[in-house]
């Protein structure tokens, strides 16, 4: 599609790294709504279409406003190859700390980060739809896959 621009960005953790749950609190959900945008539409379990082989994990999808800007993203943290649970939402965060501790206790095994993590965020100045639509979204998809993102068909 013309004018469409794709930003794609990922980090990853070795075992020990990084607590889950500070990742947890650099996700667009935290950073960009900080930086002055705002959250017009979330879905935390936003299903994209697999490649010929695998399927894609749910993601967390956002639609951001700024004066004059509207971006769409969705982001992925895998912990050990599969989501983590994070990011706890603030208002998640405001009324459950026991949820936060259960995650974080799940994902480190009393507090020792034991396996990789990676984050994954895809962000597109158009909608998600066309990006998956675009020729675009088999060739993301094959240099995405060493990160975790597809999902073991068991």
């Amino acid at each position: 599609a013309t004018g469409l621009e794709v930003g794609v960005y990922v980090a990853y953790w070795k075992p020990g790294g990084m607590e889950p749950w500070v990742i947890g609190l650099h996700t667009p959900d935290s950073c960009w709504v900080y930086a002055g945008g705002r959250i017009v539409q979330r879905d935390n379990s936003r299903l994209l279409p697999p490649d010929e082989r695998k399927s894609v994990w749910p993601g967390f999808f956002r639609v951001f406003e700024w004066p004059g800007v509207r971006q769409e993203v969705i982001f992925w943290h895998l912990y050990g190859g599969k989501p983590s649970g994070f990011p706890i939402q603030l208002e998640e965060r405001m009324q459950s700390r026991w949820r936060e501790f259960q995650l974080t206790f799940r994902n480190t095994m009393a507090g020792r980060v034991r396996k990789e993590q990676v984050f994954i965020r895809i962000s597109t100045n158009r909608t998600m739809d066309e990006v998956v639509q675009s020729d675009l979204w088999p060739i993301l998809l094959t240099s995405l896959r060493p990160t975790g993102l597809l999902e073991p068909n068991e």
